[in-house]
């Protein structure tokens, strides 16, 4: 991987794909922090690319509302940027899993045809790396085995992870003829502000507008390992920084966390009272995983940072969910105390 420049502005450039949204956003803050020039590429699906040009007044800072596949973003951005060292940061994706069970077609159109207006932009241009934002949904529910490992079988039950492995499937080709390093992270489920999407984001939702009951789809059982979106950038960015590359689950590596054990722990820190309410099947819709959990050996093998656990992503993310929207809470016990 080249980090040095060798273009005309004395420096390379990152291009964040669905930079407006809730990984990406916080992995902007991160990098314009480092003083490097980003522009964000973003088709506003979430509503968040005004919000996100307010929040910054960086010279170093541009974003594009448009889709990464179309002619537009890449006639605009060859013509802007055909000289210089890339750096890509691929985070677009269909966010709504649950509407994608029933409308495949927000998979193949998002998440994977994200991939392929990518591979269509970067021809011609001096691609220094790629990272990709894939998932462990890749790997479908656990039967087998306790732990799923880079080398599992993938055997994906949602559209959202056959369409993330099919994405990573065509970078792997990409990389191969163009000949740029690429790097893979499965990401655990990430929690956190600004945040869009997840389990605690429904949760939270669901009771401010229903603040007397907490309807959980399905009965709870459902087993998943989460990490805090700050401590995920962290690991994306030291992997850019130390040259990583290959394919590399993110996660804290344990148990994780009961559907069950979430509702119950923002039960304790909410203000007023509510009682949960559980369906009777454990998958929550259709490609719901019941049970995900993975290996992260390789990761601790080759990264500084501490994962931490997925209880402590989830305390966290209460308190900066709850903090973001003013809601005062009671927390028996300071996040920051858990391992």
């Amino acid at each position: 991987m080249n980090t040095t420049s060798t273009d005309a502005s004395g420096s390379f450039l990152h291009l964040v794909i669905g930079g407006a949204g809730f990984i990406g956003s916080v992995l902007t803050d991160k990098l314009l922090i480092q003083g490097v020039p980003i522009v964000v590429i973003d088709n506003n699906l979430m509503g968040r690319c005004d919000i996100e040009e307010q929040r910054h007044s960086s010279s170093n800072y541009k974003i594009w509302n448009m889709d990464i596949s179309s002619q537009q973003a890449r006639d605009l951005f060859h013509k802007n940027y055909k000289n210089y060292e890339i750096v890509i940061w691929h985070l677009a994706a269909n966010s709504d899993i649950q509407s994608s069970a029933t409308r495949p077609e927000l998979d193949y159109d998002v998440t994977l045809g994200s991939t392929i207006g990518l591979v269509s932009l970067i021809d011609g241009l001096r691609i220094s790396a790629i990272f990709f934002a894939s998932t462990s949904a890749v790997y479908g529910d656990l039967i087998s085995h306790k732990y799923s490992h880079e080398l599992s079988p993938c055997t994906p039950i949602s559209y959202y992870g056959a369409m993330k492995l099919a994405s990573e499937n065509i970078l792997s080709i990409a990389s191969e003829r163009m000949g740029f390093p690429l790097t893979i992270f499965r990401f655990a489920n990430i929690v956190g502000m600004p945040s869009t999407h997840g389990v605690l984001h429904d949760f939270i939702e669901k009771l401010i507008y229903s603040p007397e009951v907490l309807e959980v789809l399905g009965d709870g059982s459902q087993s998943k390992t989460y990490l805090h979106v700050g401590i995920l950038v962290d690991f994306m960015i030291e992997a850019f920084n130390n040259q990583k590359t290959g394919l590399y689950n993110i996660g804290p590596g344990d148990d994780g966390m009961r559907v069950s054990q979430i509702a119950e722990l923002l039960q304790i820190h909410f203000p007023t009272k509510f009682r949960i309410e559980y369906g009777f099947t454990p998958h929550g819709w259709p490609g719901d995983v019941v049970t995900s959990r993975m290996n992260v050996d390789r990761m601790k093998k080759d990264f500084l940072n501490n994962s931490k656990s997925s209880s402590y992503a989830v305390h966290r993310a209460i308190h900066d969910m709850l903090d973001h929207i003013s809601i005062s809470y009671t927390c028996p016990q300071l996040f920051s105390q858990v391992v």
